[in-house]
């Protein structure tokens, strides 16, 4: 083969293989090659996904955009939020509406480990929404929960409503 050829086919390659490794997070790229197979070692642990890391859903052809972390945020602000407007006299549908979203909300979360530990989390945890201040006060406590699971600070719930609440400047 002529060199010129060879040197083609070689950058064409690289191009290929860089390519294909550049839908792989740089540490997963660096543990892909650096990992034992799994089916000839002993006691093992599965990788901890790390901050920054990206969600890939298993029958996915592309990861999700957000890490987890930042999943984990939004939905936390939105849950907040949500609180922090919620009825002070709620009717029984918007009770009811509530706790379907809650639970709606942890059997579709993104990440299934932590959609897992937020189903038990509420089953563990029964949703109290009678009025505002109880369903913000709720909402504070599990969020702790979670941060105290992940040895986050813990956030003084007095303040939650003066964080979250406010309006959201939609003129209705």
């Amino acid at each position: 083969m002529k060199p010129i050829l060879v040197f083609i086919i070689y950058i064409i390659g690289f191009m290929i293989f860089y390519q294909t490794m550049s839908y792989i997070n740089m540490d997963e790229k660096i543990l892909f090659f650096l990992q034992p197979n799994p089916a000839k070692a002993k006691n093992v642990k599965p990788i901890k996904q790390k901050e920054g890391d990206i969600l890939t859903p298993k029958d996915a052809k592309k990861p999700l955009k957000l890490t987890k972390q930042e999943i984990g945020r939004n939905a936390w602000a939105l849950l907040h939020s949500m609180a922090s407007a919620y009825p002070n006299d709620p009717t029984e549908e918007d009770k009811q509406n509530m706790i379907n979203f809650l639970k709606g909300l942890a059997h579709n979360f993104p990440c299934k480990i932590c959609g897992k530990h937020f189903v038990k989390l509420l089953e563990d945890n029964p949703i109290k929404c009678d009025n505002r201040e109880e369903l913000v006060n709720y909402i504070c406590d599990i969020h702790n929960s979670v941060n105290k699971f992940l040895k986050k600070e813990i956030f003084d719930c007095k303040k939650a409503f003066d964080v979250w609440g406010g309006d959201c400047g939609c003129s209705v």
